[in-house]
């Protein structure tokens, strides 16, 4: 069985996380393993649970 983990952002993935938020369209150009990813799907959560999305991203 294997248990969920709460992710806590590090302070770099804050700047990605709050620059997603901020800008319509954007790129991340960060190095493989700066957790682009975790970071990306974070955004979109937020976004989807405060209604600022709708529609499917990705």
């Amino acid at each position: 069985m294997t248990s969920s983990k709460i992710f806590t952002p590090r302070p770099y993935q804050d700047l990605i996380i709050n620059h997603e938020i901020d800008t319509l369209r954007c790129n991340i150009w960060a190095g493989m393993g700066m957790g682009k990813t975790v970071a990306t799907l974070t955004t979109l959560e937020d976004l989807f649970m405060a209604g600022a999305e709708t529609q499917p991203a990705l």
